[in-house]
């Protein structure tokens, strides 16, 4: 029996498009390696990509409900500002009418 490689990710995306390029019996050959080898690393491959792309997903949500949140909160502190800019301007109009010299 031969002595069994390991492949690093990055080897084994080369390999992977290679098959696409060339063939796969050409990048077999080339790398003495089984098809069941290729197909289970591109079954992998796809299974992270769809982990990743539903992740992605989630996470986009999110950032769009907090972004909606950001937005309601902003509009608030508007509100109590323009509130408390009113009172102000009335304070001073009520002070300086107050005021008797």
């Amino acid at each position: 029996m031969g002595k069994q490689r390991r492949f690093t990710d990055e080897q084994r995306l080369v390999i992977l498009h290679e098959v696409e390029e060339n063939g796969l019996a050409v990048t077999l050959r080339k790398y003495s390696m089984y098809a069941k080898t290729v197909y289970q690393w591109k079954e992998r491959l796809q299974q992270v990509s769809q982990h990743e792309r539903g992740k992605r997903s989630a996470e986009e949500l999110e950032i769009r409900r907090l972004q909606a949140e950001v937005q309601q909160l902003k509009e608030i502190v508007a509100e109590k500002e323009m509130a408390l800019r009113i009172k102000d301007a009335l304070l001073k109009k009520t002070a300086f009418r107050g005021r008797t010299d």
